[in-house]
């Protein structure tokens, strides 16, 4: 056999192993993310309460809310926090973010 003809039978062989073993760690690492818990809870929270204790407002008063990510057992990298409401209902006065994010979107309903 050539050194030609050999190379070209080494080469096959070894895309005849690699393609499959890509394709088997591949699926493993998809499988392992669509197991992820509901785990992970949003809360909207009052700035200026204590527990139990209910928020009273008159209309037209200010509600300033701390907008939390409790991931629980999951890993959570990144949040895109969407909010639509009302405009007759509720309006945006401020949105506060961190400097390594965008912040959050809110979008008036109709």
């Amino acid at each position: 056999m050539t050194k030609k003809k050999l190379l070209v039978l080494i080469l096959i062989i070894l895309l005849l192993v690699t393609v499959p073993v890509t394709i088997f760690f591949l699926q493993k690492q998809q499988q392992s993310s669509s197991k992820a818990t509901a785990a992970t809870t949003l809360t909207f929270t009052p700035a200026t309460t204590t527990t139990n204790t209910p928020v009273i407002k008159a209309v037209g008063d200010n509600i300033p809310l701390v907008i939390t990510v409790h991931p629980g057992t999951n890993s959570v990298g990144s949040v895109k926090l969407v909010i639509d409401y009302d405009p007759t209902k509720l309006a945006t006065i401020a949105a506060a973010t961190t400097p390594d994010d965008d912040g959050p979107t809110l979008r008036e309903t109709e």
